[in-house]
C-alpha cells in the first residue's frame, strides 16, 4: 500500500519521463536565480555564476550519457533479436541476409561483406558483399591476399578507426567496386567454428572513428552468432544436398513436394531420365559418367526458376518441381531442358560424350484432396518411363 503512495506522489511531483529530468531541473534553478535576484540584487548572481555554469555543465553531460546508456540499450536489445532472425530460416541465404539487414540497422553502414573459406579448394569465396547500398561481386581470393586472408590465417580481429593512420594495412587492402569513396575505419572479425577460422565478417565506414569501442565489443557479440548460423546452415545445406551434382537429394525434394500439396496450389513436375548414360560408364569409366552428371545437372539448374526445386532423385535421374507454374510454363522448361542436354557433350581422349534426355511432365491443378505424395511420384514415374521407351521426348499427365 505504501509502495502504491510513493509511485503516485513522484509522479505528482516530477510529471515527466526521466530524460526530462535535467530540463526540469536547469527550470528550477532559473527560477531561484530569479528569486535572489528579487529580494537582494544582482550583486549575489555574480558569485553565484560560476556555480551556476558548472551546474549547467553537468546537467549537460548527464544528458549527453543517458542518450549514450539509452542507445546502447537500443543496441543490445536489436542484437537479442538478431540471434532469433538468424535462425529462423535455415539456408545460407537467409543467414546472409539477415547479416545485411544487421549492419544496415544496428551500425548504420552501407558497406560490408560476409567472406567464406572453402577449405577444400585453401581459397576465400566472397558470399555476400555490398558497397555504398550496391551488391558486389568479387572473384575468389587466395589466403596470402589481403587482410581477409591475414584474419582468416591468424584469427585475430582488426579494428581500425583510420585506415591512413595505418600504412602497413592500407597496402594490404584488394580494392574492389569504387575507390571514389575510401574507407576509412572498419571492423573484420574473424568467424570461429570451434577452433577452425570458417570465414570473415567485416562493416566498414568513410568516415574516420565512426566506430567506437562499445561497437567493437556488440560487433564481436554479433560475429559468434553469425559464425553459429552459418555452421547450421552448412549441416542443413549438407543434409539436403546431393554431394556430386550439389542439387537437393531426394528426400528434400519430396518434402518440399508434399508441403506444396498442403498448400493446394498448382505446381509441375518433370522427372527425367538420361537414355543410355549406362553406356558412358561402360566405355570411359565411371569417373567420366560423374563429370557427364554434373554437367547434366548445371544444364538443369540454368534453366530452373529461382524458386523452383532441382533435385537428383537417384542414379541417371533427376526431378524438378516447379512451384506455382502453369502447364505452359512446365511444358517450356521440359522443351528447354531437352535442347539444353542436347548441347553437352565432353571431349575424352578425343571422342565424343553426350547422350539425349527422356522427360515426364505431372502438372497438379491444385486444390485436389487426400492426394498423397507416393500417389504423385508413382505417376509421374509411370509418365516418365512412356517417355523412355521412346526415347528424347516428352510425356505429361495430369492430377
Amino acid at each position: 500500500m505504501s509502495s502504491r503512495k510513493s509511485v503516485t506522489f513522484s509522479s505528482w511531483v516530477f510529471p515527466c519521463t526521466p530524460q526530462l529530468w535535467p530540463h526540469a531541473l536547469a527550470v528550477s534553478s532559473g527560477g531561484g536565480f530569479a528569486l535572489i535576484y528579487v529580494y537582494h540584487g544582482l550583486a549575489p548572481l555574480w558569485f553565484l555564476l560560476p556555480v551556476f555554469a558548472l551546474f549547467v555543465w553537468g546537467l549537460r553531460q548527464f544528458s549527453a550519457q543517458g542518450r549514450r546508456l539509452a542507445h546502447q540499450l537500443y543496441l543490445v536489445r536489436k542484437l537479442n533479436e538478431t540471434s532469433s532472425m538468424l535462425h529462423q530460416g535455415l539456408s545460407l541465404e537467409n543467414v546472409l541476409g539477415v547479416v545485411g539487414e544487421i549492419s544496415e540497422e544496428i551500425f548504420r553502414v552501407d558497406t560490408y561483406f560476409i567472406a567464406l573459406f572453402d577449405e577444400r579448394l585453401g581459397t576465400i569465396q566472397f558470399a555476400h558483399a555490398v558497397e555504398n547500398g550496391r551488391p558486389l561481386q568479387i572473384a575468389d581470393a587466395e589466403m596470402t591476399q589481403g587482410l581477409t586472408g591475414q584474419v582468416i590465417r591468424t584469427g585475430t580481429p582488426l579494428f581500425i578507426s583510420d585506415l591512413r593512420q595505418e600504412a602497413h594495412l592500407e597496402d594490404r587492402i584488394v580494392h574492389s567496386g569504387s575507390r571514389t569513396n575510401g574507407i576509412r575505419s572498419f571492423m573484420m572479425v574473424p568467424l570461429q567454428d570451434k577452433d577452425r577460422t570458417i570465414g570473415v565478417f567485416s562493416i566498414q565506414s568513410r568516415e574516420v572513428g565512426f566506430f567506437l569501442p562499445f561497437h567493437f565489443e556488440l560487433f564481436l557479440s554479433l560475429s559468434h552468432q553469425v559464425a553459429a548460423a552459418v555452421v547450421g546452415a552448412r549441416l542443413y545445406r549438407r543434409a539436403t544436398q546431393d554431394s556430386l551434382t550439389r542439387l537437393f537429394n531426394k528426400s528434400y525434394f519430396e518434402e518440399q513436394v508434399l508441403a506444396n500439396l498442403k498448400t493446394g496450389n498448382a505446381f509441375g513436375l518433370l522427372f527425367m531420365d538420361s537414355d543410355d548414360f549406362k553406356s558412358i560408364n561402360d566405355l570411359h569409366g565411371h569417373l567420366v559418367g560423374d563429370q557427364y552428371l554434373q554437367a547434366l545437372s548445371k544444364g538443369i539448374v540454368e534453366e530452373c526458376r529461382s524458386t523452383d526445386v532441382p533435385c537428383r532423385y537417384g542414379g541417371d535421374e533427376f526431378a524438378i518441381l516447379l512451384p506455382g507454374a502453369t502447364l505452359e510454363m512446365t511444358r517450356i522448361v521440359a522443351r528447354r531442358i531437352l535442347d539444353t542436354v542436347d548441347q553437352i557433350v565432353l571431349s575424352v581422349e578425343g571422342a565424343e560424350v553426350r547422350t539425349t534426355i527422356s522427360i515426364g511432365i505431372l502438372w497438379f491443378r491444385g486444390k485436389a484432396v487426400n492426394v498423397h505424395v507416393e500417389d504423385v511420384i508413382r505417376k509421374v514415374d509411370r509418365t516418365l518411363y512412356k517417355a523412355k521407351r521412346v526415347k528424347h521426348t516428352i510425356e505429361e499427365t495430369f492430377l
